[in-house]
């Protein structure tokens, strides 16, 4: 096993236990249901409203507002993955929930991240709105995972002048990277299942029944489709055009061409539009974002003076509130579990009502070192692989020395360049009898069904 140095070289920093932090509940909660928000081309988003409330009664008075973008419905995202606005309500926050455009019940048509370059201009219109809003005190903040993380990237590009600080978590720099591809190859589980989970949310298909149970069907035998050539693929979204056209142009744009350095895709290209304000990038080490989420931290933590915070833990994706342990096949012990509703609620706190929560006596950095323990399997069936946090003042780690490792016919990796000693090692590569991945960095739980091994770490021995 390797040593701590050997994983992450030590820093300066003192030891320092995770902060937990959190405050006893206010408030209740009263809810206002799709209230019709116009946005400046006349199309109205559907947004839900959460207020601090008492005995079915509103508080009186104006209070921080949290915005949060979905395309999922935001109905079932407010409960999925402990995504709990209550939690924030009951502290003495508004809580704004908005269906993105063509999705739930907002007006419009649905065109995937490519819209969150329009999205950025709904996100300004959205912030200015309810800035304006009796119930509001001028400060608005973004939260939000995954694609409400992105739509955070996007408002944060138009820099509306009431946005004041936000916490992406699990986020894209560039689809073309992160998402759409990894270094070039097409992510084909997770391109082929996003686009049919969204193509059965599309009015088309809500509204009939025939073309739903044929996305159904495809969803069931997504392992067969795997096999077929990726110009097939296409054939699926035949009768949802937005779908057919999006998955189209992730097969064809197959180069880092201007398709995918649309405003939408690509929020490497923007930073500099970025307001400089507090911002908290959340990410997990089996995530498929773990390249994106560290990126947008060390790209505006170099141009911005207000604070800029990194997390890493050792997820997949999506934020844990039940003090999840593990992850796939490998538990990493109680001190790994996170509530993200308490750091949250610590980061709002202290940039958004003014509260001294201590985030700022801390470095900026907190990961999470996974190993050390004993690796035997527990109760559950998953191997005791341990970790501890630990904080550090900036990514990648100042003192890193970066060292380029070879792989040699034998299996190994040295430093050393492979010599004449070492002939080449070969393998054919068959597109009809492709290599199933074992775990890894699926982008959510679900893209395992069907799938050998599903999200996270897990025994590399095909079943």
């Amino acid at each position: 096993m390797m040593t701590d140095k050997e994983v992450l070289p030590m820093s300066d920093e003192k030891k320092m236990p995770m902060t937990k932090y959190t405050r006893p509940e206010e408030f209740e909660v009263a809810v206002f249901r799709d209230v019709m928000v116009p946005m400046r081309d006349g199309t109205r988003l559907a947004v839900d409203l959460y207020f601090p409330a008492k005995d079915g009664v509103l508080i009186a008075g104006k209070f921080p507002a949290i915005l949060d973008r979905t395309p999922y419905d935001k109905v079932p995202r407010a409960i999925v993955s402990g995504n709990f606005p209550e939690y924030l309500v009951k502290r003495g926050y508004v809580f704004v929930f908005v269906d993105e455009r063509g999705h739930g019940s907002s007006e419009g048509e649905f065109d995937i991240y490519a819209q969150c370059g329009h999205g950025g201009e709904d996100g300004y219109d959205l912030v200015e709105w309810i800035a304006k809003q009796p119930f509001c005190n001028g400060v608005v903040v973004g939260s939000g995972y995954s694609y409400d993380g992105a739509t955070q990237n996007a408002t944060a590009r138009e820099a509306p002048p009431h946005w004041k600080a936000m916490f992406p978590a699990f986020v894209s720099s560039t689809y073309y990277l992160d998402m759409g591809g990894t270094n070039g190859a097409f992510r084909m589980a997770h391109n082929l299942v996003y686009t049919l989970n969204h193509a059965r949310r599309d009015r088309r298909t809500l509204q009939n029944p025939v073309i739903d149970a044929w996305l159904v069907e495809c969803e069931k035998n997504v392992w067969e489709w795997f096999k077929k050539p990726l110009s097939k693929h296409i054939e699926i979204f035949r009768d949802v055009p937005m779908a057919e056209r999006w998955y189209r142009d992730w097969v064809e744009h197959r180069d880092y061409d201007d398709y995918w350095k649309q405003t939408g895709y690509n929020v490497e290209g923007y930073y500099d539009k970025f307001p400089d304000i507090p911002t908290y990038y959340f990410g997990g080490w089996f995530d498929a974002l773990l390249r994106g989420t560290i990126k947008n931290y060390v790209e505006l933590s170099k141009i911005h003076r207000s604070p800029t915070f990194l997390m890493m833990g050792p997820w997949c994706h999506g934020p844990l509130s039940a003090r999840l342990t593990w992850q796939g096949d490998v538990d990493f012990g109680p001190e790994s579990a996170i509530d993200w509703n308490e750091e949250r609620l610590r980061f709002y706190d202290q940039f958004a009502l003014g509260k001294n929560t201590g985030i700022l006596d801390e470095p900026r950095v907190r990961l999470f070192v996974m190993g050390g323990g004993d690796g035997r399997e527990n109760k559950a069936g998953r191997m005791n692989h341990g970790g501890r946090w630990r904080f550090e003042r900036a990514w990648p780690l100042p003192q890193t020395q970066f060292t380029n490792y070879h792989l040699h016919s034998d299996g190994t990796l040295s430093p050393d360049l492979p010599g004449a000693d070492s002939p080449p090692r070969k393998f054919s590569f068959d597109s009809d009898h492709p290599v199933p991945q074992i775990g890894g960095g699926y982008t959510c739980p679900w893209l395992g069904r069907g799938i050998p091994g599903g999200s996270g770490p897990h025994d590399q021995v095909c079943r």
